[in-house]
């Protein structure tokens, strides 16, 4: 039996998944998995379902890694990711991917048609892409496996051609301790024609600069329409990347200006360090020699950096766990990050401190009332300098402008002259002149109810008034 014949008995094709998905065909075989078209029944929209090769179900790291996949597509929101709508097991274990059918073809596909691109074509399509992949990085992850075969075109409304990133099953994810990389054993992990040369030799190296090599690799691919460093063996490759130097791009393709000559070969620099440190910088040495679609990608990526919100994603987290800001920008990503979850907590805490400090100053003022002074009859020095002050702008203090004035009947005005004779002026009071002020003021006061009158115009209380 043939392996078409074989997958498609292990696809079981008419069958019906979930209760909602009908299997049709087989569309894709790959080194993890199988892919096939399918139906939502109930929607009647096409998906495509990713199903785990049989002879894998058996090894729990790939399976770890085919769940990745999924975890890191739905992290990354821009529209040039592959979206994954769904995740399960299959009634007999094998576990499967649902993701959004694409139509159109990948860029190896379209370099075995053409041979090679123009630099125009080339910086446009490698830009588009780049949305992607600035974002992933932002969220710490690094693809490992960027190759033409992972460059979807995908075709929509109008035959519009939109780049879509494939394959994020062997990513890594650098903010955290990753127990799925090459360096346990598991064997090597990518396309070596397009792996960097610490990929080769020390996995463990790993950074988002590793793609940087990729992608020039792809750059050079496409516009010299050969690879930089061909080879039969894993062996014969790993030699031409870490001792010997590509032919040099402008001898193979003279179409190609200087300027994107030396952005290809700064991509190519086996010491990491002396590649373009992000896509972002990437971009900007390859956006004049584009279109005005890489001027738009550069847009997007450059807006992504601006997010500085590197976060630490763990593999073993839940597919379900949400990002902390929202990327939102011309469809895709924004520029800022908004923690509106901490905003309530910081009100709270504010009128908490003010509704504390009124009832300070509310038991302050009860305190002294009771002991019959106030803040100016405070002995010392300070009080007698503030009692001045504080019995002029009382004087002074006039009644509001629409406001009921109570006029002091006779014998309630002689009682408070008569209390405020006990005590002359800028002197503390005693215990015995505090006595004396106290009953003074509790002495019986004539039952007469006062004169109440509104007046619209300002006007002095008469007791004040007797001060001056």
């Amino acid at each position: 039996m043939g392996v078409e014949a074989e997958i498609q008995c292990f696809v079981e094709l008419g069958s019906t998944l979930a209760g909602k998905y009908r299997v049709e065909r087989v569309i894709g075989i790959g080194g993890m998995g199988v892919v096939v078209a399918a139906q939502h029944v109930r929607l009647r929209e096409p998906v495509a379902i990713k199903f785990l090769m049989p002879d894998l179900l058996r090894r729990e790291r790939q399976v770890a890694r085919f769940l990745r996949e999924a975890r890191a597509a739905s992290r990354i929101k821009s529209p040039h990711v592959v979206r994954v709508y769904d995740v399960d097991v299959r009634s007999d274990g094998v576990p499967y991917l649902v993701m959004e059918y694409l139509v159109g073809g990948t860029l190896s596909h379209l370099l075995k048609s053409q041979g090679q691109l123009t630099p125009a074509r080339t910086v446009d399509l490698i830009l588009e892409g780049c949305e992607a992949i600035a974002e992933a990085h932002a969220l710490g992850i690094v693809h490992r496996d960027l190759k033409p075969a992972n460059w979807f075109l995908a075709l929509g409304a109008g035959e519009l051609e939109t780049v879509k990133i494939l394959d994020f099953g062997i990513s890594k994810f650098v903010a955290a301790e990753d127990s799925l990389d090459a360096t346990t054993g598991a064997g090597l992990l990518g396309s070596p024609p397009y792996m960097s040369p610490e990929q080769l030799s020390r996995p463990e190296l790993v950074d988002a600069r590793s793609d940087i090599w990729s992608l020039g690799v792809m750059l050079y691919r496409c516009l010299a329409g050969v690879l930089p460093f061909p080879g039969a063996s894993v062996a014969e490759i790993s030699v031409q990347v870490l001792r010997n130097q590509p032919i040099a791009l402008g001898n193979l393709c003279a179409a190609a200006a200087p300027g994107l000559v030396d952005a290809v070969a700064r991509c190519l620099t086996t010491d990491a360090s002396a590649r373009y440190g992000s896509v972002l910088e990437l971009g900007r040495a390859l956006v004049p020699y584009g279109t005005e679609r890489a001027t738009r990608a550069l847009a997007v990526i450059e807006a992504v950096s601006r997010l500085d919100t590197r976060i630490k994603t763990s593999p073993t987290k839940s597919d379900a766990e949400a990002l902390p800001y929202t990327l939102s920008a011309g469809g895709s990503t924004g520029a800022r990050a908004t923690h509106a979850s901490n905003q309530p907590r910081a009100r709270t805490k504010l009128w908490a401190g003010v509704v504390l400090a009124a009832a300070g100053v509310v038991l302050g003022r009860h305190f002294f009332a009771e002991r019959g002074g106030s803040w100016a009859h405070s002995p010392g020095r300070r009080g007698q300098a503030a009692s001045a002050p504080a019995e002029r702008s009382a004087t002074l203090a006039p009644a509001p402008t629409t406001s009921a004035s109570v006029l002091a009947s006779p014998s309630a005005a002689s009682g408070a002259d008569a209390a405020s004779s006990l005590v002359p002026r800028g002197q503390p009071p005693s215990s015995a002149r505090r006595r004396e002020r106290r009953r003074a003021l509790s002495a019986p006061r004539s039952t007469a109810e006062p004169a109440v009158s509104v007046t619209s115009t300002p006007e002095r209380d008469p007791v004040y008034d007797q001060r001056k």
